[in-house]
Formats: C-alpha cells, structure tokens, sequence
C-alpha cells in the first residue's frame, strides 16, 4: 500500500501545477543578499558556543552551514514557511535570525511536547525547524523528485514548474507501469556512478542476479527511490547488513530489462516532442478534435472515417489498434499538401522527405517540420511494439493527437489560402 500511496502523491503533486502553473508558492528565487546575512550572522553566533559537546542536530547544522546549496535549500525552506503565513519580506530576515538563535540555543526542542510556550515562540520554533536534519517538506519533495526524473520542468517566466510530455504519459499510467517508467527513467538519465542515489543499469543486473537479497558492503547504499517504489526493502536483522528484494520488485525490474531500450525510445520521443512545442491535449480536447475533423475541406471521406475509427478503437481499449490507424494518416495529410504544390507522393521515400520538401517550400513551418521529423524517425510510432504492449501505448494517442491536430490546421489553411 505504501508503494500505491506514494504514485498516488506523485501524481496529484504533479497534476497539482496544472492549477498553480504561475507564482507557485513554492518557487523561490535565489536571495543572495538573504543569504550573506544571514550566514554572516550565524557565523557569528556559531563562533561564541562551545562545540566540544555538540549533539547530531548541531553536527548537521554546521555542515549545511558549510555547504553552500545545503544551507541556501534551508533558508528557502523557511521562506516558503513565512510566505504561507504571508510575512512581509523586510520582516523575514530577523524572524529567520531569531529560528537560528532558538535553535542553537534548543536543538532538540519539540514544540508538539511543550506547554509553556507562547503562540510567538512556538512559531519561531517551527521556523527553526527548517535547520533541523529530518525537515524536508513532502511537496518539496515530490517536487525535486518529479524535476530531477525530468516529469516536471522550472518555468522562471511564471515563477513555477510545468508538467513535462514525459509528466503526462506518467500520470496517464497504471500503478505497475508507473512504477516501470520510474525506474526506466533513472536508469536513463543517471551515470554508473550514481547508482547510490539513482537505479543504473550495473545496479539493476546486480539486484536481478541476487534474486532474494543482497547483502551491503562497507558504506555502500542502494537507492531511497526503489525502496520507496517497493522493489526492496532493508532486512529485520539490523546486523546482517542485507537488502531484501521483493517478489514484486524482480518483477518489476525484469520487465525493464526486456522493455529498456523502447523505453529510450519512448523518452526520446517525449523529450523531443517538448522542445519542438508539441504537449499532451487535455482529455477533454477530443471533442474538439472530433469537430475540426467533422468540418475539415481538405479531408476526404475516408480519412475522416479512418479517424473516427481510431477514436472508437482507442476508446475501446485497443491503443495499439488506434494508433497504427492514426500515425500514418498524418503523412496522408502531407500528401494532400504534395499534390498541392504540384508533386506526386510516391516519388519521396518516407514522411522525413516529405516534411523537408514542404518546408522548403514554405509549405509548412519550422515548428511543425521539427516535430513530424522527430515523429517520422521514432521506432515506438511505427509499431515497433510488441502486440501486448497496450499500457505502453495508451497514453501516446493523446500525443499523436496532438500533432494531427496542429498539423491539420496549418496545412488546411494554407491550402485554403492557396485556393483563395
């Protein structure tokens, strides 16, 4: 259950942009002049205390102190705290300086356990939280690691995040399939050499090989991520030192064995699709598709039947149906535009000879160019799929939409143009 609940709390912390896709509450630029205070302060205060005799709480505490991204991550924290309570900001940098003075004077305070307090006091305490070893806010954290699995991605122009291509296909997902991705994407954008923060492909052969578990070495750590996604957890036996690897997870990490490299293909397209401009539609946009297609004067018959034909596949479950209907009609619409300029499809060998040719000759533009050469070159599009790889499939049409759609549109109305 734990694992369900943490997909779950992904998905709705990702899905939660959509709503708050400017001036998130969470988004904090850098303050450079906060931090030189406030560090020059603490030095400072530091200076004056003993140390012989300091506790864990304080260890931590110096050595964010010392490190630069540690300590500017903690003062964030604290702004974002004081900005939820709507604290002006020339009121923040003696509020932050009075948390630091609670907390070197009280590191292992506990305001849940004190009823001597002021309301005042108890919220300088929860402020001095911030600096304390365990604190690290759950939307803080689904969102670093949403952003660090490129499922989310900054915005500084809206002073927020935006949900990524490969955002939407995940949401779009099954618990089980969800859980695959995850791991694919670690294996994909992270080194050997990160194979304590992040699942690698050497960690991924090591964890099949083993089967049940595996016991550590000196000072070796596995991934906080797989533990969280229940491909492992750590042994009752505090002194064996081993890792047990759930049934569940040799599953799991045997399908994305056999399935990683259409999984680079698929990322590859998702990732490709952002930069070129083409995002997922809204759910709710497939009535609007439905309306462009019904009114279209470029479309013949049949294509428009074809269309409809994939809409009812998709909706009947049968995604991998759908979309080998769908993806090639888009170069059927490029073919209504060679004719157009007076050309014979046949003679251009594939959808990429096509696409160079229309943009040549300003038929088409730049954006659409750049998005049907990555659509026209990836295998996942060209039914390079098993046949029972629907999960895969599903949230795709969506995408696919998408490009028809802008592809439609564009073409259509310089044909019209043309015929004016």
């Amino acid at each position: 259950m734990r694992t369900v609940n943490f997909i779950q709390n992904l998905k709705h912390s990702i899905l939660e942009l959509e709503s708050n896709s400017e001036n998130h509450i969470l988004y904090i630029d850098t303050d450079y002049n906060l931090i030189r205070a406030i560090k020059g302060f603490t030095l400072e205060r530091v200076n004056k205390l003993n140390l012989s005799n300091k506790n864990h709480e304080m260890q931590q505490f110096i050595s964010d102190l010392l490190n630069r991204d540690n300590f500017a991550k903690r003062l964030k924290y604290c702004v974002i705290k004081l900005n939820e309570f709507d604290i002006p900001k020339n009121n923040q940098v003696d509020l932050i300086k009075n948390a630091i003075e609670f907390f070197l004077q009280n590191p292992n305070f506990n305001q849940y356990r004190s009823n001597e307090k002021t309301f005042n006091e108890l919220f300088i305490a929860e402020i001095s939280n911030c600096f304390k070893n365990w604190y690290y806010p759950e939307d803080m954290f689904f969102k670093e690691f949403a952003q660090e699995r490129q499922l989310i991605y900054l915005n500084p122009n809206k002073k927020s995040w935006q949900i990524s291509n490969i955002g939407s296909y995940f949401v779009k997902t099954s618990i089980f399939e969800s859980i695959a991705l995850l791991c694919a994407l670690e294996i994909i954008f992270s080194s050997e050499s990160r194979n304590n923060q992040f699942l690698t492909n050497k960690l991924l052969d090591t964890l099949l090989e083993a089967k049940q578990s595996i016991k550590l070495e000196r000072f070796q750590r596995f991934p906080q991520s797989i533990r969280a996604l229940g491909i492992i957890y750590d042994s009752n036996d505090c002194e064996s030192n081993e890792i047990v690897i759930t049934d569940f997870g040799q599953k799991v990490l045997q399908y994305v064995k056999n399935k990683i490299d259409k999984y680079k293909d698929l990322v590859l397209f998702l990732l490709e699709s952002d930069i070129s401009g083409f995002q997922f539609n809204n759910e709710n946009e497939t009535d609007v598709f439905i309306d462009l297609v019904n009114n279209s004067k470029i479309l013949i018959v049949d294509q428009r039947e074809s269309i409809k034909n994939a809409l009812l596949l998709y909706k009947n479950e049968k995604y991998l149906d759908s979309l080998r209907i769908l993806f090639p009609l888009l170069e059927s619409i490029l073919d209504l535009a060679i004719v157009k300029i007076g050309l014979n499809p046949p003679d251009f060998k594939g959808m990429q000879s096509k696409v160079e040719k229309l943009q040549k000759e300003n038929f088409i533009s730049a954006k659409i160019s750049t998005g049907l050469e990555i659509a026209s070159r990836n295998k996942i599009l060209h039914g390079n799929l098993i046949d029972n790889d629907d999960e895969t499939l599903k949230p795709l049409f969506n995408l696919i939409q998408s490009y028809f759609k802008k592809v439609l549109i564009e073409i259509e109305h310089k044909i019209l143009t043309i015929n004016d």
